[in-house]
């Protein structure tokens, strides 16, 4: 892959026509917490290849699990679907990407990088690795958490795509219980959805 790549996860939410304002924040919950710990699992994979000490591996694995829970996960909205079934199209863009995986390896251990293999060991990860078992690293998450509010993930799939906004991975997500809809509740999404530059329907 190159910098101008981006791999596209389409999350979506079964049998939402009546979908509450509050489940569709529980989709973003997930959308969050998913795509965080995706980037974790690449840079786990980015530590088993590359070409270090067992000690600076252990280094850099706890580097990883201290620094990801305050990095903002690198996904951009790309398109909202709100018909049944409601749909969020995220993009994870090479280069933002790499910008989180070096901001959960610590300082110390990024200035090592001129001094060693480490450097050329991430490009070449970057360049032949990453993003490989995407879907396999989401499935283990989602089986270790799969519930975000009232929705639960029902299924992760490889679409056999890729390309421009083309959603490499699928996962479908169902609700466990409906949740009522209040005038309010439109109100505060409608709300939201002009705040992130889509139009209210």
């Amino acid at each position: 892959m190159d910098d101008s790549d981006a791999l596209y996860i389409r999350f979506r939410l079964a049998d939402s026509g009546d979908a509450s304002p509050v489940e569709f924040r529980f989709l973003f919950d997930a959308v969050d917490e998913l795509t965080r710990a995706l980037i974790v699992e690449q840079m786990r994979g980015f530590t088993e290849t590359a070409d270090l000490s067992d000690s600076a591996k252990h280094e850099l694995y706890a580097s990883v699990w201290r620094l990801a829970r305050y990095v903002q996960p690198p996904a951009q909205v790309v398109s909202i679907r709100r018909e049944s079934p409601w749909s969020v199209l995220i993009g994870l863009p090479v280069a933002a990407v790499i910008w989180a995986m070096r901001k959960i390896i610590a300082p110390e251990i990024l200035q090592a990088w001129n001094e060693s293999q480490l450097k050329e060991n991430f490009r070449r990860f970057v360049r032949d690795g990453l993003f490989m078992g995407a879907k396999e690293q989401l499935e283990a998450t989602a089986a270790s958490h799969p519930q975000y509010g009232n929705l639960v993930v029902d299924e992760v799939r490889d679409t056999g795509r890729f390309g421009l906004e083309e959603p490499s991975i699928e996962l479908t997500f169902k609700r466990t219980e409906i949740l009522q809809v209040e005038i309010k509740d439109r109100n505060l999404m409608n709300e939201f959805l002009n705040r992130i530059g889509i139009k209210p329907r």
